[in-house]
């Protein structure tokens, strides 16, 4: 297989999954009141993407110490978003079949923090410790040392498992609701519809991670196997998938959220007039009649979110 064509693949596809992260984060900043948990689990999972995304991107055949901070930092994030998705899927079970309450998902959501940490701090210690030296191969930097890669692989399966196991326990619940929706009024099916379509939204992320491991898998069970002969398009499909999950949450978060995207869309009109209209020559209250009411939302929105601040 030709290294070029991986470097290159990689560097697309890490570059994709922190534009993609990036987006993710600004969006959730910005409109605070959207931030609701579903928001806030996709927020903390573009984190780590973004942080997996640059690990990737650092040239690690360059020297060695670049070369041993790539694979120290891939050892810490390669597995962070991927335990978020599961994490996701996990908290999307509890809210749909068991009925939890958003307050006692985000105090368990504090916990996946602590245990995400010392499923990290573990793998990074069994990599300083590993008995065989770092290596550079095409644009990863990796250990020969079987146990890390055990550690770091069987994690990945046991969040792919995770995800797809509550994806089915949420798609069966689903199909239940909505057999018994479909005997409603039109009124009450299309609230109650509204609701399950968030519920389905906050299970598709897991759904992505699983199918972007799949190629991953199946790679990592050829060498398992000790198939000597590579297989370009897997190699390929390999490095650009498990790179820009970033890019491909991205998509989902805006596509599958009517909320965000009316949103972005309403910010983009509302400042392309507010820029043809605004004249900086002029006080607030000698503007034209858009401008001025454009600067009071401003005011009040910063006005709410004063009071919101205080309140807490």
């Amino acid at each position: 297989m030709n290294f070029k064509v991986i470097n290159i693949v990689t560097i697309t596809g890490a570059s994709s999954g922190m534009i993609g992260s990036l987006l993710i984060i600004i969006i959730y900043l910005y409109f605070k009141k959207l931030r609701v948990l579903y928001r806030k689990l996709v927020f903390i999972l573009s984190i780590y993407d973004f942080l997996q995304a640059l690990s990737y991107l650092l040239p690690g055949q360059k020297s060695k110490l670049i070369c041993y901070i790539q694979f120290y930092m891939l050892s810490c994030f390669v597995s962070a978003p991927q335990f978020w998705s599961a994490s996701i899927s996990i908290l999307s079970y509890l809210k749909v079949v068991k009925g939890f309450s958003d307050l006692k998902l985000n105090k368990i959501q504090n916990w996946f923090h602590l245990l995400m940490w010392i499923k990290t701090f573990s793998t990074i210690w069994m990599a300083i410790f590993a008995t065989k030296p770092i290596q550079s191969k095409a644009y990863w930097c990796y250990s020969d040392n079987g146990k890390v890669t055990f550690v770091v692989y069987f994690f990945l399966w046991l969040y792919a498992i995770i995800c797809l196991v509550f994806y089915i326990l949420i798609m069966f619940r689903l199909r239940k609701i909505f057999k018994i929706v479909s005997r409603f009024d039109p009124f009450q099916r299309k609230n109650h519809l509204n609701k399950v379509w968030i519920q389905l939204r906050m299970s598709l992320i897991p759904l992505v991670y699983f199918i972007i491991i799949i190629p991953a898998t199946i790679r990592r069970i050829r060498e398992m196997l000790h198939y000597e002969k590579d297989i370009p398009t897997l190699d390929i499909l390999h490095s650009l998938l498990i790179t820009s999950q970033g890019f491909w949450d991205f998509w989902i978060f805006v596509i599958f959220d009517p909320q965000i995207r009316s949103k972005i869309r309403y910010c983009c009109s509302e400042y392309s007039r507010f820029r043809v209209t605004f004249n900086p020559e002029k006080d607030d209250d000698q503007q034209s009649p858009f401008t001025k009411d454009f600067l009071n939302q401003e005011k009040q929105d910063n006005y709410y979110h004063l009071m919101q601040m205080q309140m807490k």
